[in-house]
């Protein structure tokens, strides 16, 4: 099961990275997060975890699997319910691009889809919707 989303950003790719890359920092732009607290320290890096509270989720603990510094980075948590995550940023006229896919993987997850594909949507949609807004803003 996967989604991905495609969200043209008028700003220029490596502000559109720093923002996407400082994690910690998302609770303060976007809907989709509680907190995030990175547990090796706050920088992305292959192996570093980060602590997570969504909306209407238990705390998660995601694990960065792979980081291209400037360009993209992917995530992953649980083991047998299985959620990976990949957020990448592409050259784009005007811009960037930022994909996001998702993808969940395990059995429980599967029996549970028709429910929870149509609100991870939702969410990976206000999650870029509000990278856009933050990114395309002018600083104060």
């Amino acid at each position: 099961m996967r989604i991905a989303h495609r969200t043209l950003i008028r700003a220029d790719p490596a502000r559109v990275w720093a923002v996407t890359a400082e994690v910690e920092r998302w609770p303060d732009w976007t809907p989709t997060m509680r907190s995030v607290r990175g547990l090796d320290g706050p920088l992305l890096a292959p192996g570093r975890r980060f602590s997570l509270r969504q909306p209407l989720q238990p705390e998660a603990v995601w694990q960065v699997t792979a980081f291209e510094p400037g360009r993209a980075f992917a995530w992953a948590t649980g083991e047998r319910r299985r959620l990976e995550a990949s957020h990448r940023i592409e050259p784009a006229p005007g811009g960037c691009r930022s994909v996001v896919e998702l993808r969940a993987r395990g059995a429980a997850l599967a029996l549970a889809w028709p429910l929870l594909g149509p609100i991870l949507r939702l969410a990976v949609a206000a999650e870029a919707r509000a990278l856009r807004r933050k990114c395309e803003a002018r600083p104060a």
